[in-house]
């Protein structure tokens, strides 16, 4: 199950991605299309028939019959009612408590075109915004068109929530179009570190890429790169150093880059408390030498216990197995 959802969710963000990027002269247009359509069917009617239409809207959305609501004020238009900036907005208003967003947007892209403008133009703009944010799919991507009218709306009325609102429609934006660092990772070995960048999308599966001419360590160290997946990691790093590293503008990933120089600090922290015996010298001889060399990393104090086999010991076939092999694990407790 997990697997078929990660696979969903990596269709889901291809088709975000493939999704085609509108700008507000897009949306004119389309707004624009809508009005001519809409007048064009417009009928010889009385100023009555088009005010108690109008007078019933507001009713029925205050009732939750937003659908209605906006039956109501369409027909109105056709009748010969009002086309002017407040009846395009009244429009917008009702078609977004009905959650069509696609006409919320042509309405209240109307509302700022046509006629006099608003009375509240920021609060328009706002609503713009909010609506084409909704009306984005994985076939047209209104966002940025939203972050237009989010920067209109904040040009007439600056407050912290159109501050707060724009600034993470940046942000998220950003992470879609462009090739972005999401983490960092450091995997740990016997002497040296690895370091592994983790991106926001699957790099290019191929070997024409140097990322050695993207990715600078300093200090500099024979890096070792490879890559998998989403990352990218470069091993003969050296442990107890901090690393600043830079991303270079232009890292290609397998359908985005990185748009602007990257820089970040790491450190790769001590190696992990170990001891070990040199291979197999282990043992001390009954004459010769004694001593037995120790390899000792971040450890303060050891515990050793000193074992004596027996010489009749040596010549048993379990011994003898084993006589001189290097030690691992449990072995001791296993002589």
């Amino acid at each position: 199950m997990n697997k078929i959802r990660v696979m969903l969710f990596g269709i889901l963000l291809l088709l975000v991605q493939n999704a085609v990027a509108l700008d507000l002269n897009d949306l004119r247009k389309d707004a624009e299309a809508y009005r001519s359509e809409l007048l064009a069917q417009r009928t010889t009617g009385t100023g009555e028939q088009a005010a108690l239409l109008l007078g019933a809207a507001p009713i029925m959305a205050e009732a939750g019959e937003c659908r209605v609501a906006v039956a109501l004020r369409q027909r109105a238009m056709r009748l010969g009612g009002a086309v002017d900036s407040e009846a395009w907005r009244a429009l917008a208003r009702d078609a977004a408590c009905a959650r069509n967003w696609e006409l919320a947007t042509r309405a209240g892209s109307l509302a700022l075109s046509f006629g006099t403008p608003p009375t509240n133009p920021a609060q328009t703009w706002t609503e713009l915004a909010k609506a084409l944010e909704q009306r984005s799919d994985w076939r047209n991507d209104w966002k940025p068109v939203a972050l237009e009218a989010y920067r209109q709306a904040q040009a007439n009325r600056d407050t912290p929530h159109l501050r707060q609102r724009i600034a993470a429609l940046e942000q998220e934006l950003t992470r879609i179009t462009t090739l972005q660092l999401e983490r960092t990772e450091i995997e740990r070995h016997e002497t040296t570190a690895t370091i592994c960048l983790h991106f926001n999308e699957e790099l290019q599966n191929n070997n024409e890429v140097r990322y050695g001419d993207y990715i600078r360590f300093t200090p500099a160290f024979h890096a070792l790169f490879h890559h998998e997946g989403q990352r990218i990691c470069a091993s003969g790093a050296n442990y107890a150093t901090r690393y600043h590293i830079q991303l270079l503008q232009g890292l290609p990933g397998h359908n985005r880059t990185l748009t602007e120089h990257q820089q970040l600090t790491l450190e790769t922290g001590d190696r992990d408390p170990a001891l070990w015996f040199d291979r197999n010298a282990y043992l001390l001889m009954s004459n010769g030498k004694l001593e037995v060399p120790l390899q000792i990393v971040n450890q303060e104090r050891v515990s050793l216990r000193l074992l004596r086999i027996n010489e009749r010991n040596i010549l048993s076939e379990f011994i003898q197995d084993r006589f001189l092999d290097d030690l691992y694990g449990r072995a001791l407790e296993r002589i």
